[in-house]
């Protein structure tokens, strides 16, 4: 596996125009988006949509037990680059993230 970058989301700091142009702009340009789904939110909403848009490859994950909207959970159903993963431990994320990006 080479290497890789993590990209920095503003999310709730910064203007609301930095934050929507950092935040589009790092999902437009990423290899993978891995979207912690555990906190429910309208913005990772809208972000999943850029990227399936843009055609990116995505892990959506969330922590077992937490409410997370069915639409986020079915991603797959429409797009295979789509993926929805429950976790107990964030240790469990990184094998995903190198086999997908293998």
């Amino acid at each position: 596996m080479g290497g890789y970058e993590v990209l920095e989301f503003l999310g709730a700091k910064g203007t609301v125009e930095e934050v929507v142009l950092t935040d589009s702009g790092c999902v437009e340009v990423c290899d993978l988006f891995v979207a912690i789904a555990t906190y429910p939110s309208t913005g990772l909403g809208y972000e999943l949509g850029i990227a399936e848009f843009n055609q990116k490859q995505v892990i959506a994950v969330a922590k077992k037990g937490e409410r997370v909207s069915r639409l986020v959970q079915g991603l797959a159903v429409r797009n295979p680059k789509l993926a929805f993963v429950w976790y107990e431990s964030l240790s469990e994320i990184i094998p995903l993230v190198k086999k997908a990006l293998a």
